[in-house]
């Protein structure tokens, strides 16, 4: 895709408690055309057995399957951002958070110091502007 006409659109979970926000997923589609739209995820960058029987498959002639993370319909999208909403590392995230952000607000523990990756693991960014 083009850059120049393109529209880029990332989901993050955000602790304003924390000052941290932790990116889920980014979608990107042409900018006068929603589909298809590509979907990038550290889950969805994942090989995993399946995948490497697809690309064995593929090496004896049958049809290539769509790149993982690309949707071409409303259903499609919705099945792939679900998949990465679902997945462990997205869930245990969004736990991470929650947990270090009630103990934040409780007043058990002080984050300001902290590394990122020490709240959510990698992806996470700190965030002074939640608008981000």
């Amino acid at each position: 895709m083009d850059d120049k006409k393109n529209v880029t659109i990332t989901f993050s979970m955000f602790a304003p408690h924390l000052d941290y926000r932790h990116v889920i997923l980014t979608a990107q589609h042409h900018e006068s055309l929603v589909y298809p739209v590509k979907v990038d995820a550290d889950v969805l960058r994942k090989r995993s057995m399946f995948d490497a029987m697809a690309t064995t498959t593929m090496l004896f002639g049958e049809a290539q399957p769509k790149p993982k993370g690309e949707a071409s319909s409303d259903v499609e999208l919705i099945k792939i951002v679900g998949i990465v909403l679902h997945s462990d590392s997205v869930v245990s995230a969004a736990l991470s958070l929650i947990a270090k952000s009630t103990d934040v607000l409780e007043g058990k523990v002080n984050f300001s110091k902290q590394e990122p990756s020490a709240i959510a693991g990698p992806g996470t960014d700190k965030c002074d502007d939640p608008s981000k």
